[in-house]
């Protein structure tokens, strides 16, 4: 059933904030390229969207804050603005203890099953541990969850990987026989698959591993003492099904370019 989006709206009240003041524009960084999580759309790559931008987006304007997105710095650049607070807040990552350590990691606001992705069907994947003596590619600085990073940091010799900048360039190094498998969600890999039309060419693993999507702060950002504010609104979002409409909403921009209908107005300007 359809929930009014005044409804929505009315169901989340407005957040008082102390200290406002000090942090009155958010800066946040994102993945160009993580659907449904954050992404650009095909027709406006200027425009960042997906559950975790849509989410922060709603929460900083309940909290009256100007929010400022940058989704075309490459992901290893990312996290080391997290690490020095060149960026306030990163708007979807999987959990790490290494992550745990150096910023402040927020709850979890949607979950992701982790797929290997392969052209050659014989390779038949259904644990990690079938990586084994196939070549593989990441992206330089990802990560995938420390269970799969045990198997795809590079340090195993008969786990070999390949770093890359680009993440669109993931699945072109497989469909050209340059790697073996790369890693993706589920979800991810999936409408990629559809709207190329390669379910005879690609394939997916058995579930590797299920993800925690989490949205947190830099340990030396202004906002870090937002951090319990935000996780309020989230948990919000989840209970009131309004993170499975952003969900909804994600599908119909990936295909249609469309820019999702936030579910009440933004502040600023995105980009």
């Amino acid at each position: 059933m359809k929930v009014p989006q005044l409804f929505l709206f009315l169901a989340l009240p407005a957040v008082s904030l102390a200290n406002a003041k000090e942090c009155d524009l958010v800066h946040v960084g994102c993945s160009n390229s993580w659907y449904p999580v954050s992404f650009l759309l095909p027709t406006d790559k200027d425009k960042a969207t997906g559950i975790a931008v849509e989410a922060t987006r709603m929460a900083a304007k309940q909290l009256g804050l100007s929010i400022k997105f940058n989704c075309i710095m490459p992901w290893a650049r990312v996290v080391s603005a997290m690490d020095t607070g060149e960026i306030d807040m990163l708007a979807g990552h999987y959990f790490t203890e290494e992550r745990d350590k150096n910023w402040l990691v927020g709850n979890a606001i949607t979950s992701d099953d982790v797929r290997a992705v392969y052209r050659r069907k014989e390779l038949s994947i259904h644990t990690v541990t079938d990586l084994k003596y196939l070549h593989g590619a990441k992206v330089r600085g990802a990560k995938n969850g420390d269970f799969i990073d045990k198997y795809t940091s590079g340090d195993l010799p008969d786990y070999p990987i390949s770093e890359i900048v680009d993440y669109d360039q993931l699945l072109d190094l497989v469909l050209k026989g340059r790697v073996d498998y790369v890693l993706r969600s589920k979800r991810d890999a999936l409408e990629y698959i559809k709207m190329y039309g390669l379910e005879d060419t690609l394939f997916l693993s058995e579930s590797l591993t299920m993800n925690p999507v989490h949205i947190s702060f830099s340990k030396k950002s202004a906002c870090a003492h937002l951090l319990g504010k935000f996780n309020q609104l989230f948990e919000q979002y989840k209970k009131t099904g309004i993170v499975e409409k952003l969900s909804i909403n994600a599908i119909q921009a990936y295909w249609s370019g469309a820019e999702v209908s936030p579910l009440f107005p933004q502040k600023s300007a995105v980009n």
